[in-house]
């Protein structure tokens, strides 16, 4: 397993992968935090987690779309079964079973990265709420707040550290 340290939305975070597989999850990690910068920057939201939650949700709607193209292909497949000959449909059986593996791994990937961004933000917001109630109560400023970051960088890391994704070996032949 590789471990790689990436930037999403100028926020540090370490994955796991496995090796040689280093340049599929750069990739993904770019596109990510590309859409998540134009989201940022096309958007009156400014909050990490607003911005966050759309882009879950744009990405699960790409997942969708990519689901449907399946099953349309799917259909053209059960449409020309009888004018193929056998050896070409096993082949073509296979390649679709390892398109809908595929998307079943992707689906669970993103299900994955969407609980560890709630976990995330979750316990950022957790520690602001609660250095602001302390700031409150106190009436002058806590010399805890880097503290406070350091801790949300220590749970994401351990996040990070326990995020093991299993990607899969592309199909040998294309559509």
């Amino acid at each position: 397993m590789s471990q790689l340290e990436i930037q999403i939305l100028h926020q540090d975070y370490l994955l796991t992968c496995p090796d040689g597989h280093e340049a599929q999850l750069l990739e993904a990690v770019e596109r990510v935090d590309q859409q998540f910068q134009q989201m940022r920057d096309n958007s009156k939201l400014r909050s990490r987690e607003r911005v966050g939650v759309l882009l879950a949700v744009n990405l699960a709607y790409e997942n969708l779309e990519l689901r449907h193209q399946l099953q349309a292909l799917q259909q053209q497949l059960a449409a020309l079964q009888g004018t193929m000959p056998s050896h070409d449909l096993e082949i073509d059986a296979q390649r679709l079973n390892s398109l809908e593996l595929q998307a079943a791994h992707d689906l669970k990937a993103a299900d994955q990265l969407l609980q560890r961004l709630n976990q995330v933000l979750d316990s950022e917001t957790t520690i602001t709420t609660s250095t602001n109630l302390d700031e409150t109560a106190n009436q002058e400023p806590l010399n805890g707040a880097s503290t406070a970051s350091a801790d949300i960088e220590t749970v994401t890391a351990n996040l990070d550290n326990d995020m093991h994704m299993g990607l899969m070996q592309p199909a040998s032949k294309s559509l």
